[in-house]
C-alpha cells in the first residue's frame, strides 16, 4: 500500500468462515402425542428435548393449550376426554426453525363403575345349593379395567354366585380397580330365605289348550291339563274366559286323571259367580273338582300324578261361530280371576292353597301377570290374595305357571285346499298321504276332528269324487313329482243387472249356466236362442234353469255359453240367483242387482233440511206408487206419482214452502207408510 508521498507499508490478513446448522431438537423428530393417557389429573409436564446448532439467540414459541416452565412444557389435564393440543417450536436469529412437540387429545383416566343391586332376596329348597344375585354391571370408559373381586362369592358373566349354607343375610361386595389403581365398588345384602316344602316338590303349570285350524260352525273341545309337579292335591277351582261372539260354550266334562283316579266331585257353571262386575268378559265357565266328599266308604285312589308329565284335568267345549268376518281369526280363551279364590290347587288336606305365578299369552314368551292390576283381570292373583290369615294359618302360595290357549279358526280359502288332508296348510305333502291312507282302514275317524275339511281336500285328481283311491294314487305322483297338482277353482264375481223396462234380466260376463228363482207363478222367455229353458215350480216359486243347447252349437269347438247381454225376461219378483261360468267355476252373484224382496219407505236426507230433500223407497215389483208430502195441518202441499220397480230417489224443492214440520206418505199397491221430516230456513 502506497501513501502520496511515495512511502510504501505492507500486512498480511485470514478470514475464516463457518456455517452455523439450523435448529435442531435431538435426534430430530417431533415428539407427538395424540390420544395420550395420564392416570391422574392435573397439571403434567414433559421435558423437552436438546437443541443443537442454530445461531443465538434461539427463541421458543408455543401455541395450543401449554406453557413453557423452564426446560419443560406444562399443561393441565381435566378428568375425562379433552381436546388439548398443543405445539413448541424453537427459532434462530437466521430464521430457522424446529418443531418439537406436538399434542392432540389427552385423556386423564377415569375410575371403573360397579352397580348392584343393594337388596335381593331368594328362596331356596336347599341351602347348599349355589345361588345367583343377577343385574351386575361393571364397567371402565377407558379400558384399562384390570381387576374385578368378590368378597363371600364369585363372578359368573353379570350375577355373583355363591353358597349360603344356611338361610339368614348375606353381604357382597364387588370391587373393580384399573391400571392406574383407580376403584369403585358395590355391596348386595342378599336374604336367603328357605322355600315352602311343598314348592320345593314342584308347582306344576296349568295349560289351556291351542286349538289348530278349527272349521266354523264346528264343535270344539279344549283340554286343561296340569304338568311339572308330582305333588298330591285334593281339588282345584278354574275360570275361563272367552268371547262369545266367536265361541259359544257348550259344557265341561272331567279329564282323565278326575276320572282315573275316582275323584267323587266335578261340575261346571258358566258365569264366574254372579258378581263379575267392570271390565269382565262376555263369557265365562267355571270348572270345579274335588278328590273327596263326605259320603261314605268310598274315596279316590290318587291324589295327583306320580309323574311330571301332563295329566288332564278337564275338557271343555265351544261351538265356533258361523260369522265369516272371524275367519282366520285366533279366538283366545284365557284363565280369569274375579277373586282370590280362582284358578287355584289345594293340597291334600286343605292346608294350604296354591295361586297363580306367572301368567303366560299364547306365543308371548314374556309372563303377562301384573300385581297392581286388582280385580277382575287376566293379570293373575294379586296381592292382596297373599297375606295369610295370621300364625298358624299359612298364606296363599302363588307357584303356580298358567299359560292361556285358544281356538285358531281356519280360513276359508284353506279349508279344502286340494291334497291338504290333514288341513296344515301344506298341500301335498306326506302326512296327507299318510293320513288318506290310514282313512281307508279307518274311516273317517282318521281325519277327526276335521272331517268336512279333509274330505273335500281329498278330491285331489279333478274327477270331482272325493277320498277314493284315485286320489290316493295321484296324491303319491305328486309327492315323488311324476304329476304336477290341479288348481283349486276359485270363485270370482259376477253381478248381474235387472233391467227394469221390460222386465229383461242381462249379465255383463259370459255365462256357462244360470238358475233364477221367482216369487210364486212366473211366466219367463227365453232371449237366447243358443240356450235352453228349463222352468219348473216347487215351495211356493218358480226355477228357472238356462243351459247350453248342445244341439244348437254349429261346429264342435264352440263354446256353449251364454253370452253377456240380456238373457231372459219375467214379470217375476226374482228371489235369487246362481251361475257358472264356462269352465265349471261358481260365480258370486251380487245382490244388488236382485229387486229388492219388500216395500221400503227410508226417511229424507238431509234431514232437517233447507230448501231440498231427498226421499228413497224401493217395490219389489212393478206397480203405481203415489208418495204424497202434506203440512203438518194435514193440506196436501205436493204429490209425485209413476209406475216402477225397484229403488226410487224423489227430490222435494221445498223454497216455495214454510219453515216447519210435514210429513209424507207412500201408498203402492197395498202397502203405505208415512214418515216426518223438518224444514228448516
Amino acid at each position: 500500500m502506497t501513501d502520496s508521498c511515495g512511502s510504501a507499508d505492507t500486512c498480511a490478513t485470514s478470514v475464516t468462515v463457518s456455517f452455523i446448522p439450523p435448529p435442531i431438537y435431538d435426534g430430530g423428530a417431533t415428539i407427538t402425542i395424540n390420544g395420550g393417557f395420564i392416570c391422574s389429573a392435573g397439571s403434567v409436564c414433559i421435558p423437552l428435548p436438546t437443541v443443537t446448532g442454530g445461531a443465538p439467540p434461539l427463541t421458543f414459541a408455543v401455541s395450543g393449550s401449554a406453557t413453557l416452565n423452564g426446560d419443560s412444557l406444562c399443561f393441565n389435564v381435566p378428568t375425562g376426554q379433552s381436546s388439548l393440543s398443543a405445539t413448541v417450536i424453537v427459532t434462530d436469529n437466521l430464521g430457522r426453525s424446529d418443531t418439537a412437540i406436538v399434542i392432540n387429545n389427552v385423556t386423564a383416566n377415569n375410575a371403573p363403575t360397579v352397580t348392584c343391586p343393594g337388596t335381593y332376596t331368594v328362596r331356596v329348597c336347599d341351602v347348599n345349593s349355589v345361588v345367583c344375585v343377577p343385574g351386575i354391571d361393571v364397567t371402565d370408559s377407558d379400558g384399562n379395567l384390570q381387576t374385578v373381586t368378590v368378597t363371600g362369592g364369585t363372578m359368573n358373566g353379570s350375577s355373583v354366585c355363591f353358597t349360603p349354607g344356611s338361610t339368614g343375610t348375606f353381604n357382597i361386595v364387588i370391587n373393580a380397580s384399573d391400571s392406574c389403581g383407580a376403584s369403585a365398588s358395590c355391596s348386595i345384602a342378599v336374604d336367603v330365605i328357605a322355600e315352602d316344602p311343598l314348592v320345593c316338590n314342584g308347582c306344576p303349570t296349568i295349560t289351556l289348550e291351542k286349538a289348530e285350524k278349527v272349521l266354523q260352525g264346528e264343535q270344539v273341545c279344549l283340554s286343561i291339563t296340569s304338568e311339572g309337579s308330582a305333588r298330591p292335591f285334593g281339588g282345584y277351582d278354574l275360570l275361563v274366559a272367552y268371547d262369545n261372539s266367536a265361541l259359544v260354550a257348550l259344557g265341561a266334562t272331567a279329564g282323565s286323571f278326575i276320572v282315573g283316579c275316582d275323584w267323587e266331585y266335578f261340575t261346571y257353571r258358566f258365569g264366574a259367580n254372579g258378581n263379575c262386575t267392570g271390565g269382565c268378559p262376555s263369557g265365562l265357565l267355571r270348572v270345579v273338582a274335588l278328590a273327596e266328599t263326605n259320603d261314605g266308604m268310598n274315596h279316590p285312589t290318587c291324589f295327583g300324578p306320580a309323574t311330571t308329565a301332563p295329566v288332564e284335568l278337564a275338557e271343555i267345549c265351544f261351538n265356533v261361530s258361523n260369522d265369516r268376518t272371524l275367519e282366520c281369526q285366533f279366538a283366545p280363551v284365557r284363565f280369569f280371576w274375579v277373586d282370590c279364590g280362582d284358578n287355584a290347587l289345594s293340597d291334600q288336606t286343605g292346608d294350604t292353597l296354591f295361586v297363580s305365578g306367572d301368567v303366560f299369552d299364547f306365543g308371548n314368551p314374556n309372563p303377562i301377570n301384573d300385581p297392581s292390576a286388582g280385580f277382575p283381570t287376566y293379570l293373575g292373583t294379586q296381592p292382596e290374595c297373599l297375606g295369610g290369615g295370621g300364625p298358624g294359618k299359612p298364606a296363599a302360595l302363588p307357584c303356580l305357571t298358567f299359560q292361556n290357549g285358544g281356538v285358531d279358526i281356519i280360513c276359508a280359502d284353506s279349508i279344502d285346499g286340494r291334497g291338504d288332508i290333514n288341513l296344515n296348510g301344506l298341500d301335498n305333502e306326506i302326512a296327507d298321504a299318510v293320513m288318506l291312507t290310514e282313512y281307508f282302514v279307518s274311516g273317517l275317524g282318521a281325519f277327526a276332528p276335521h272331517q268336512d275339511g279333509s274330505i273335500a281336500a281329498s278330491e285331489i285328481n279333478g274327477d270331482g269324487l272325493p277320498a277314493t283311491v284315485a286320489d290316493l294314487v295321484y296324491l303319491i305322483r305328486i309327492i315323488v313329482g311324476d304329476a304336477l297338482p290341479l288348481a283349486k277353482l276359485s270363485h270370482v264375481t259376477a253381478p248381474l243387472t235387472l233391467q227394469t223396462a221390460g222386465d229383461i234380466i242381462s249379465s255383463n260376463v259370459e255365462l256357462g249356466a244360470a238358475l233364477f228363482v221367482f216369487d210364486g207363478t212366473a211366466d219367463v222367455t227365453l232371449l237366447q236362442p243358443q240356450m235352453q229353458l228349463s222352468t219348473g215350480q216347487r215351495d211356493g216359486k218358480t226355477y228357472a234353469l238356462v243351459s247350453p243347447n248342445l244341439n244348437t252349437l254349429s261346429t264342435a269347438t264352440e263354446t256353449p255359453a251364454l253370452h253377456s247381454g240380456a238373457i231372459i225376461s219375467s214379470s217375476g219378483k226374482l228371489l235369487e240367483v246362481s251361475s257358472s261360468d264356462v269352465d265349471g267355476v261358481l260365480l258370486d252373484v251380487s245382490t244388488e242387482s236382485v229387486l229388492p224382496k219388500s216395500f221400503t219407505l227410508n226417511q229424507n236426507y238431509p234431514n232437517p233440511f233447507n230448501p231440498s230433500t231427498k226421499i228413497d223407497f224401493t217395490l219389489p215389483e212393478t206397480m203405481t206408487y203415489s208418495l204424497v208430502i202434506y203440512n203438518v195441518s194435514g193440506q196436501k202441499v205436493q204429490e209425485f206419482n209413476g209406475t216402477t220397480s225397484g229403488a226410487v230417489t224423489v227430490t222435494w224443492d221445498a223454497r216455495d214452502a214454510a219453515s216447519g214440520l210435514y210429513f209424507y206418505k207412500l201408498v203402492a199397491g197395498n202397502y203405505s207408510a208415512t214418515r216426518k221430516m223438518v224444514l228448516l230456513k
